[in-house]
């Protein structure tokens, strides 16, 4: 009677404890699928606020053109007439507004931070998919995520399979990874 109540205390143990590694198993595939996910999300987010960010300012560099051509136009004509001036020699000094490079500065700081913001997100994707990809690949915790259907998302697990959640690059990127070199420094002009 005795041996009874110890099997059956022991088997009980066992499916506790397998009822409890499964509910957890189940709880961690589904914070780690709303978490890749949620990261993804504020990805395109950051990209598009980055890039409206750098429109909206280069805009301003459009009407800032705009207004010193008119500034200038206005300028020469007061002086000289709609025609300008038909004087064969001129002994004038001119006093011509110039263009402020603040705004330009401004341009070139909302693109590096834009950059280095859409940088760190794409690195928190990663590190999100690698955490969820290491469960997944782990024995017990592994065990359990695909007892409780994970992972139910594209996230490139097994290794080379489908990703629904890419990291994004560029090209020229892609071409160096692809052919395991870079082509040089980058050329500005």
């Amino acid at each position: 009677m005795k041996t009874a109540v110890v099997v059956a205390s022991l088997i009980g143990m066992v499916f506790l404890v397998g009822i409890v590694s499964y509910i957890s198993a189940a709880n961690k595939g589904n914070r780690s699928e709303q978490s890749v996910a949620a990261a993804y999300d504020a990805n395109q987010n950051i990209l598009a606020q980055y890039g409206q960010k750098v429109q909206e300012a280069a805009s301003v560099t459009t009407l800032q053109r705009d207004d010193m051509i008119a500034v200038f136009t206005g300028a020469n004509e007061s002086r000289y007439g709609k025609t300008g001036s038909a004087a064969t020699f001129q002994w004038i000094k001119e006093q011509n507004p110039s263009l402020d490079q603040a705004t330009y500065v401004q341009v070139q700081r909302i693109v590096e931070a834009g950059r280095n913001e859409f940088q760190s997100a794409q690195n928190r994707l990663v590190d999100v998919k690698r955490n969820y990809r290491t469960a997944l690949g782990n024995f017990w915790e592994g065990m359990w995520l695909g007892f409780a259907g994970y992972p139910r998302i594209n996230i490139g697990y097994p290794i080379g399979a489908k990703d629904d959640y890419p990291v994004i690059s560029t090209g020229r990127a892609q071409d160096a990874f692809k052919a395991g070199k870079e082509e040089g420094p980058i050329k500005l002009r």
